[in-house]
């Protein structure tokens, strides 16, 4: 699920810390169901969906306390049911999935109500093709009344459409040939504004030592109307970027990492376009003593890092940008000390998520502040769900909460970061936590002193909460 943009709020800055308490439900036998995650709070019950594994599927209620109020099961019109997103409105809850029926491909909203009852189930977007689900790309805009939904035909084509969630009515359905554009291979972001407005990025030549490094961005209006911008980057060679569009301040933002040689970061670049003026872009190279304490390396003339991945661009209320950024490894191989029963080796993989990065940039492209917030997190085979962190974003403070280990009796704690980049870490206090386990990567904020987490062992499952006082 993608995350809302948040507008991270410069302005003020308290060096207050709220109280912290960790509760739990009690165990609930997940019996054959698939998956369970959080949907959100509505007035004072807390709402977990579980996935069944055909037609039916089912709700659960939790009172403050955590203890169960009632459980519900709502059904749909076919199996393997692909789950794309879920909103809350004031008195129900809307999930957005896709179904394949007959050869074709359904965008659906089903809807439901505080105690479970569903109120509709209406289709929103039809492809006249199958769709392999891992195919299917969507964007909800920042105030989440505008979905495009996507898929690319082949390399010559995509179709898509936009529906406006807020009138409920079909803005547009288009097929986007390839020679508007001459290489959909490039094509690496979509981004929908809150006007219905699309922004198409792609980009061309990312090769060392081109001058001719460019981006293109497309850019079609709610009325139809197409229009293309180029903006040139320079010599270094992009490793991967974010993009969102800054509805305040009304313009695009791009922020990544780069090199200029060899094949390992060595900086970040901010880059911000109001489809009028020229771009702005600014590249800020990692400094030693950055490098240092990021990786741990410790010997002489650093100028790179390995193995950093990008999670989150927030913008800034002036037009600056935080950036986040994790160091991320995955490790697969064969273990030849466990056997199957053919005699060959189990495959393993580890992973192991580390230290993060937050790089805080002013709207003239100049770096405010930059600040690491250490962490290690090792774990086998379990794709990592439980390592990461859970950023919970509020006026005056971002949170950082992740599991210190990957165990059960483990402990869950949080750095807090104010507005001038100062973070301080401490664990969060709270009942005896044995056979707890949440999963932070898939956490909810339900306000802004709640947030809400999975905890799933033996077959069973707990909702986490933590509380802010």
């Amino acid at each position: 699920m993608k995350l809302t943009p948040f507008f991270f709020c410069f302005l003020i800055a308290s060096s207050g810390l709220w109280a912290q308490t960790i509760s739990s439900s009690p165990a609930y036998s997940m019996g054959r169901d698939r998956d369970c995650f959080v949907l959100g709070q509505m007035d004072s019950l807390y709402y977990v969906y579980r996935e069944g594994v055909g037609k039916d599927h089912g709700i659960h209620s939790f009172r403050m306390n955590l203890e169960e109020e009632w459980e519900a099961s709502i059904s749909y019109k076919r199996n393997n049911v692909f789950f794309m997103e879920t909103l809350q409105q004031q008195d129900r809850f809307q999930i957005i999935y896709a179904i394949h029926f007959d050869g074709n491909t359904e965008i659906r909203m089903k809807e439901i109500d505080g105690q479970g009852q569903e109120l509709a189930d209406e289709a929103l977007l039809f492809f006249k093709n199958t769709i392999s689900y891992n195919s299917l790309r969507w964007e909800l805009s920042q105030d989440r009344s505008e979905l495009l939904v996507f898929y690319k035909v082949n390399n010559r084509e995509i179709e898509w459409g936009c529906y406006n969630l807020a009138d409920r009515q079909l803005r547009w359905e288009y097929t986007l040939k390839d020679f508007e554009i001459k290489n959909f291979k490039r094509l690496e972001h979509i981004v929908i504004c809150n006007s219905g407005e699309v922004l198409l990025l792609f980009e061309f030549q990312n090769r060392l030592r081109r001058d001719d490094h460019h981006f293109l961005l497309f850019s079609i209006s709610e009325e139809g109307e197409h229009k293309k911008h180029k903006i040139d980057f320079g010599v270094a060679k992009t490793d991967g970027y974010l993009v969102d569009y800054d509805e305040l301040n009304q313009q695009l933002l791009v922020a990544g990492l780069y090199y200029q040689s060899g094949n390992e970061v060595e900086g970040l670049f901010y880059l911000r376009y109001d489809m009028q003026e020229e771009a702005l872009l600014k590249l800020h190279p990692f400094e030693d003593t950055l490098i240092r304490s990021l990786t741990g390396q410790k010997r002489k003339n650093l100028r790179r890092v390995e193995y950093l991945r990008l999670r989150e661009l927030i913008p800034r209320r002036d037009g600056g940008i935080l950036l986040v950024a994790e160091r991320y490894r995955k490790y697969d191989y064969n273990n030849h000390r466990t056997y199957y029963q053919d005699h060959t080796p189990i495959r393993q993989t580890d992973y192991l998520y580390e230290n993060v990065l937050l790089s805080s940039i002013h709207p003239s492209g100049e770096l405010h502040w930059q600040e690491v917030l250490f962490k290690q997190q090792k774990s086998e085979n379990d794709e990592g769900r439980y390592s990461s962190f859970f950023l919970m974003k509020t006026a005056r403070h971002l949170r950082f909460i992740y599991n210190d280990e990957i165990r059960y009796l483990g402990r869950v704690y949080e750095y807090t970061v104010d507005a001038r980049g100062k973070a301080e870490r401490q664990r969060l206090f709270g009942p005896k936590r044995s056979a707890i386990l949440p999963e932070f990567q898939r956490a909810k904020q339900v306000s802004a002193k709640t947030t809400l987490a999975i905890s799933e062992r033996n077959n069973k499952f707990r909702l986490i909460r933590l509380s802010y006082d």
